[in-house]
């Protein structure tokens, strides 16, 4: 049993820890089993305003001002049409879409081969995440896979877009594997049925290449051989000094290295242990298990961990790692031998 810095099990989904693992064969019934099937409300949001005479004075009786409650018409407050929990303040011009509509392109996955595997709600329903898979994949061997994985995100925080994240994930581990952190395939909300129709027909084209260049980019690198001294160089790279963690760095850099050679799950995979793409499943592991991920005041601990693993620091050093083993794999960088 693999254990996390502190001791702890780690479970056999890092990346998506707190995801609730479901097999709904709708949309409809994924937002039900989720908690997304709710209608956010656009809540009125009132200020107290003094009161003035037909000169512009402030009116005044027996020594106190006189005040009135007033309409702010330039915001709302939007909240959960059920529990009434306060999500997010936005200009009263923005378009409330729930997310059976945000996500309903998902439908037009399902008829094309995809099953949605499980979902989350956070902050009470402010953001949510929904995971669908299409049963493609590549062996690592000991009958463990890389699986074919997006993840949908949609929000009532005032972006008001829908966020579309190629999401490959480990079946030994759990661990996603961020290829690219910042350029997420994104859309604004909409309630126009031509524009949706439009939006399933592009997530589908990209989906499908981003898998394609993704499973030929792995496969490469599994052939690709390493050496300890290129798997430490590797690491330094990922996280060179002046990184935020720079106070404690080759402390990291020893933890991620006994990873990648003894401990991690690559190393319990023939078609991975001492590759280069086992050195970028490493990084993904220490970054998804191993790292302590901080709440704040407005995201609960679950909501930190799942969002640094899938858009923030942590999916950030992923990407990173995925880019420069994609540029050794080329032959752009040092030279690795080829594993025969």
């Amino acid at each position: 049993q693999r254990r996390d810095q502190r001791g702890n099990k780690m479970s056999k989904n890092q990346t998506f820890q707190g995801v609730k693992f479901e097999s709904p064969k709708t949309l409809e019934k994924a937002c039900e089993a989720f908690g997304f099937d709710f209608m956010p409300e656009a809540k009125d949001i009132y200020f107290e305003d003094e009161i003035r005479d037909e000169e512009g004075n402030i009116k005044w009786v027996d020594g106190k001002m006189l005040t009135e409650m007033k309409r702010d018409e330039r915001y709302v407050e939007i909240v959960h049409g059920k529990t009434r929990d306060r999500f997010d303040i936005v200009g009263s011009g923005y378009v409330i879409v729930p997310y059976k509509e945000a996500f309903d392109f998902a439908d037009d996955l399902l008829q094309n081969g995809w099953s949605i595997i499980g979902g989350l709600a956070l902050n009470k329903g402010e953001k949510a995440y929904m995971l669908l898979e299409d049963g493609q994949k590549i062996p690592t061997g000991n009958n463990e896979f890389i699986v074919n994985r997006i993840t949908l995100m949609s929000s009532h925080d005032g972006s008001g877009k829908i966020e579309i994240r190629s999401t490959p994930s480990c079946t030994a581990s759990g661990v996603a594997i961020t290829t690219d952190a910042s350029r997420p395939l994104s859309f604004k909300h909409t309630r126009n049925v031509n524009q949706r129709l439009q939006r399933a027909n592009k997530v589908l084209s990209s989906v499908t290449k981003t898998w394609g260049e993704f499973s030929a980019s792995a496969k490469k690198m599994q052939h690709v051989s390493i050496t300890d001294e290129q798997a430490r160089k590797f690491i330094s790279d990922v996280i060179p000094a002046g990184a935020k963690e720079s106070t404690r760095l080759d402390n990291i850099h020893a933890e991620l290295f006994e990873i990648y050679k003894f401990k991690g799950t690559s190393t319990k995979l023939p078609m991975c242990k001492g590759t280069l793409f086992g050195i970028v499943m490493a990084v993904c592991e220490w970054s998804d298990g191993f790292r302590t991920v901080r709440a704040s005041n407005k995201r609960d601990t679950v909501s930190a961990a799942l969002e640094s693993k899938l858009t923030m620091d942590g999916a950030r050093k992923k990407a990173r790692a995925w880019g420069l083993a994609l540029h050794l794999a080329k032959g752009k960088g040092s030279t690795l031998p080829i594993k025969k």
